[in-house]
């Protein structure tokens, strides 16, 4: 099986967030939007700060990891605040 390779970026800090991995865009972001309507994280309280990169792909029948070039931006988390 596929998965595929993200990770947070986060501003302030000016460093990437360990990575994570899911099997579709749609799933990391509903739990990016529930996580930041939850109003309890530092994502919800800063999420200026915050990016969604995608790193590669990691397959899980062989253990390998296929990786961008660089890592590529999805999308600003403030994208897709909940109003």
């Amino acid at each position: 099986m596929l998965l595929r390779v993200f990770c947070i970026w986060d501003g302030a800090a000016e460093e990437f967030q360990a990575p994570f991995y899911n099997h579709s865009i749609g799933l990391v972001n509903r739990a990016l939007s529930d996580e930041i309507a939850s109003g309890d994280s530092p994502l919800s309280k800063h999420v200026d700060d915050f990016s969604l990169y995608e790193l590669g792909n990691y397959d899980t029948s062989t253990g390998r990891f296929v990786l961008h070039d660089s890592p590529k931006l999805i999308y600003a988390l403030a994208e897709i605040v909940v109003n």
